[in-house]
């Protein structure tokens, strides 16, 4: 019987399974996706990582999220990938780039077992991609008014390869939280499409935070943002354990507004990632990645 061949792997409880086209013959199409990726009925994960496709002279990434809609970014996604390509052979030096819809990420392995990755993540806009959602522009943040559990939370608004939503919190987690809140419905105080970040800030060194983003329906034009950074179109909502790309955005937000350091801890359910935002607001993101194990899916599971 013909099997396809995933590797899984997750990055502190963000897991993804990498369908290589090299060693696979698949037509991946939503379904498919959907189907590997439910959890109790398939194999379970946040997402495929479909490569490496040689693009414009480096290992391609394509990103699907686990509803079957494509991805423009993912920071555990690509840190995922990065080691995957060192694992398999296809990068040699400690440095590369990996190709992604949002352009070449550099990427960089920082332990012997090749299980801690760090990502250049680019710079974040304050505003400008991020004006999507109505609001005060007040020194280069947009603010906007957000309504869970019948409270209303001020936010702001900026973009890290994918809108968001940073609350400031007392505490963060526990009932009344994005976990149980009504964010997984439409609701005209709160902007459409967006990922959503509480944070708690317990010192200049360190990041509490909890993370709901939105779940995906298609649109007509096949408009997507990223696993780690947003769904167009989605109503619906999920916590994942961690997302790199969030922890970024937490991360640029609370540097900006002068509560953290250059260089933070962020601590999420599943763990915890290490964030520099430079002086020229470029971010780095450097965590762990673990190799879980290659599993065999029938074809016919698949048809």
């Amino acid at each position: 019987m013909d099997a396809v061949i995933l590797k899984k792997y997750h990055g502190l409880g963000n897991d993804y399974l990498v369908l290589d086209p090299n060693r696979n013959r698949i037509a991946l199409n939503r379904r498919a996706i959907e189907l590997l990726c439910r959890r109790n009925f398939g194999v379970g994960a946040d997402g495929i990582l479909y490569g490496p496709v040689e693009t414009e002279g480096l290992p391609g990434l394509t990103i699907y999220g686990r509803d079957g809609s494509l991805a423009r970014q993912s920071g555990n996604g690509v840190r995922i990938f990065a080691k995957y390509l060192l694992d398999e052979g296809y990068v040699k030096a400690q440095r590369f780039c990996i190709q992604t819809a949002l352009g070449p990420v550099e990427a960089a392995c920082l332990a012997a077992d090749r299980g801690r990755i760090r990502l250049n993540m680019g710079k974040p806009s304050f505003a400008g991609e991020a004006a999507w959602t109505a609001g005060m522009h007040e020194e280069g943040i947009l603010h906007a008014a957000l309504c869970f559990c019948d409270r209303v939370y001020n936010g702001a608004c900026l973009c890290t390869q994918g809108p968001g939503c940073v609350v400031m919190m007392e505490e963060v987690g526990g009932p009344g939280d994005i976990r149980s809140g009504p964010y997984g419905r439409r609701d005209k105080a709160a902007p459409a499409y967006m990922n959503l970040q509480l944070v708690k800030v317990p010192d200049a060194k360190n990041l509490q935070v909890e993370i709901a983003q939105r779940g995906a329906e298609a649109l007509a034009e096949g408009s997507v943002d990223s696993v780690g950074g947003g769904f167009h179109g989605g109503i619906s909502s999920y916590a994942p354990l961690s997302s790199g790309t969030r922890a970024c955005a937490a991360a640029a937000l609370t540097r900006r507004m002068g509560l953290c350091e250059e260089e933070v801890t962020v601590h999420m359910p599943g763990g915890s990632l290490s964030v520099k935002v430079c002086a020229d607001w470029t971010i780095f993101l450097t965590g762990p990645v673990e190799y879980v194990g290659e599993i065999r899916v029938a074809e016919e599971f698949l048809t």
